[in-house]
């Protein structure tokens, strides 16, 4: 739902937004379903969103050539 109401604002604002979603479980059926691995998946979490943000930076200073 969160990310359905960024894509809306995007598309009423003509925002450029980027959400990102870590998705851990299929059915919260087991004790451990939640488990997202080191720090609660923040590392990946990180890594993701840097890389991301890596290749953003470098199309902008593409298209500024």
């Amino acid at each position: 739902m969160e990310a359905a109401a960024l894509y809306a604002l995007a598309t009423a604002k003509g925002y450029a937004i980027v959400c990102f979603a870590h998705v851990t479980n299929t059915m919260a059926t087991d004790g451990d379903d939640f488990e997202k691995g080191p720090d609660q998946g923040s590392q990946a979490a990180l890594a993701v969103i840097t890389e991301t943000l890596r290749c953003w930076q470098g199309s902008r200073h593409d298209q500024q050539a």
